[in-house]
């Protein structure tokens, strides 16, 4: 199956996105923030990023600007509970800078699964 980076710092949804996509059998590496994912891209060939958009220090938009730059057409999924009001333009802003497709947290699992199938198989 597919090499997935899941960059997010909150280890609940950390944990949470990892799991999900083992269980679809996907081999499953973590960053627990931008500069993080960024250095182990440099290293490594990912089949997809999976990122939150709001993190502290190298944000999720920085990271898609990264992968865009450098990494050319690898999918990103970008996921973002928001900070309050802002939840659709920091989606919005995500799809903009290159996101292959946005999901908003909380989400369900079979919705999540099915953002990550569309992605692999395009």
């Amino acid at each position: 199956m597919a090499r997935i980076l899941v960059c997010e710092d909150d280890p609940v949804y950390r944990e949470l996105t990892g799991g999900l996509l083992a269980t679809r059998g996907h081999t499953v590496f973590f960053a627990c923030n931008g500069a993080e994912a960024i250095e182990k891209l440099k290293d490594a060939a990912y089949d997809m990023v999976v990122t939150d958009l709001v993190m502290p220090g190298v944000d999720g938009l920085e990271l898609i600007k990264s992968i865009r730059e450098n990494q050319g057409a690898v999918p990103v999924l970008a996921m973002s509970g928001g900070l309050g009001d802002l939840k659709d333009p920091l989606l919005m802003a995500a799809s903009v800078m290159g996101a292959s497709r946005v999901i908003e947290k909380p989400f369900r699992g079979r919705e999540f699964g099915a953002q990550i199938d569309a992605l692999l198989n395009a």
